[in-house]
């Protein structure tokens, strides 16, 4: 368990038990005229509950509220993805001596963000003596396109250019960060540079005469993966509330002390203990079952998928299960858990979909191969995926194969006048069927897209 505001603890608990101490010294002002026999005879409600026992339950009321504060909660699940994105800014030099320049320096810019990959985002900014922002970075490429191409040449005007304030200024966080100057002034740049790497930015001086294809090529071979994690809480705040809420009332009500532990044992008795045991524990054999399955022990994931999937009713779950089907060659009930997946995420549904097809290419036959053709292309609808493209090239191709084949020998057999004849070239139709469904589970097994996407 783990808390999402752990500090609540830290500053809130020490002063309660340090008021806690101070109510367990406090008396009432009656125990200091009579003997405690006395004020028990004069209580009007003998059995009801004295200073300490309610100091006690207001500060188990205190405690159990700061935990509901701090937020208790269990992970549920994990997801890793890879993403990729990188900033690149272009600064436009604007000074008196790029006036013969202006268009080639800005047809430069246009043709890398052009050919630049969609999860760059790009920025310009102009300098002289100054620094212009003219477009900020955004992922919007047509948008930035439109202003840089409706930027006028009238902008020129000042003769000084300053390329230390330049870099200064660009102070904008990033993990990759490029950019690029373009300018006709060849001199030493090596107090910009070094400028430049005190602040980790890559930096590349272009004149408008370079050879646009050698800073594609450059600015291709950035680096900008980036694997990022998600983490999915149950939350468990209202267990810890709600015990708070109710000593809270048993520690301010009337009723006699036996009326109060009645009422207390019947509160705890309405949790649901199985389902709250459950939220707790249930994590612990799912990791058993993700743990199993990566060492291979089908078997044993199998049985705490299916004991899970009596209570829960989760398409993670289901897609994990189905997977360990598919590990075991159970490829109908693969195929069966696989459909009961349902995801809102388009990634998740492109991932199911492509083990799908898999599944129904280990069956094999002619009919399971169209079945898979159309779960490619069901997958491939929710995210472009290479490695699905060439495994549904490879259904296509043999399905083409065989048509091709298969509509030859019935020509044949239309042909052919004798029955012992039509029986042969039947058989042969039938043997083709098997041998197109072994070609392409040889070629399925050989090709390098053959794994399980796995929701981690």
């Amino acid at each position: 368990m783990e808390f999402l505001y752990p500090n609540v603890l830290y500053f809130m608990l020490p002063p309660l038990f340090v008021l806690f101490g101070l109510w367990l010294t406090q008396e009432a002002r009656e125990a200091k005229l009579f003997e405690y026999e006395m004020l028990e005879r004069l209580r009007v409600y003998p059995d009801a509950l004295s200073l300490k026992v309610r100091n006690i339950l207001f500060f188990l009321s205190a405690v159990f509220m700061i935990v509901a504060l701090s937020g208790p909660m269990v992970l549920k699940q994990k997801v890793i993805f890879n993403h990729t994105t990188a900033d690149i800014v272009f600064a436009l030099d604007i000074s008196s001596d790029m006036a013969d320049d202006f268009y080639k320096a800005k047809k430069i810019i246009s043709q890398i963000i052009q050919t630049s990959d969609k999860n760059t985002r790009v920025g310009i900014i102009a300098f002289d003596d100054d620094v212009y922002l003219l477009s900020p970075l955004s992922f919007d490429h047509q948008g930035v396109l439109y202003l840089l191409q409706h930027l006028k040449s009238d902008v020129i005007f000042r003769a000084k250019k300053n390329f230390m304030k330049l870099i200064d200024s660009v102070t904008y966080n990033a993990k990759s960060k490029y950019l690029f100057v373009i300018t006709n002034t060849q001199e030493d740049f090596s107090k910009e540079i070094a400028l430049a790497k005190k602040k980790n930015i890559h930096l590349f001086f272009i004149t408008p005469q370079t050879n646009i294809k050698e800073i594609q090529k450059t600015a291709s071979s950035f680096d900008t993966s980036k694997i990022q994690q998600l983490q999915k809480y149950t939350p468990l705040f209202y267990y810890p509330l709600g015990l708070a809420l109710l000593l809270f009332l048993i520690a301010t009500s009337s009723l006699s002390s036996r009326w109060q532990k009645t009422f207390l044992i019947l509160f705890l008795f309405s949790f649901p203990l199985s389902n709250a045991k459950a939220g707790i524990f249930d994590f612990i054999q799912y990791h058993k079952a993700k743990q199993a399955y990566e060492n291979g022990q089908y078997q044993i994931a199998e049985q705490i998928y299916l004991q899970y999937a009596k209570q829960k009713d989760e398409p993670t779950l289901y897609y994990d299960l189905a997977n360990t089907f598919y590990k075991e060659k159970k490829y109908k009930k693969a195929i069966f858990f696989y459909k009961k997946a349902y995801f809102t995420k388009e990634k998740y549904n492109a991932m199911k979909y492509a083990n799908l097809a898999k599944s129904y290419v280990k069956l094999g036959g002619v009919e399971n191969l169209y079945e898979a053709k159309k779960a490619y292309e069901k997958s491939l609808s929710f995210v472009k995926d290479r490695e699905v493209k060439e495994d549904l090239e490879v259904v296509k191709r043999l399905l083409f194969q065989y048509n091709t084949k298969r509509g030859k020998k019935l020509q044949m057999i239309q042909s052919s006048s004798q029955n012992n004849q039509v029986k042969k070239e039947k058989k042969k139709d039938e043997v083709l069927q098997k041998k197109t469904a072994k070609e392409l589970l040889q070629m399925i097994r050989n090709n390098s897209a053959s794994h399980l996407y796995k929701i981690n």
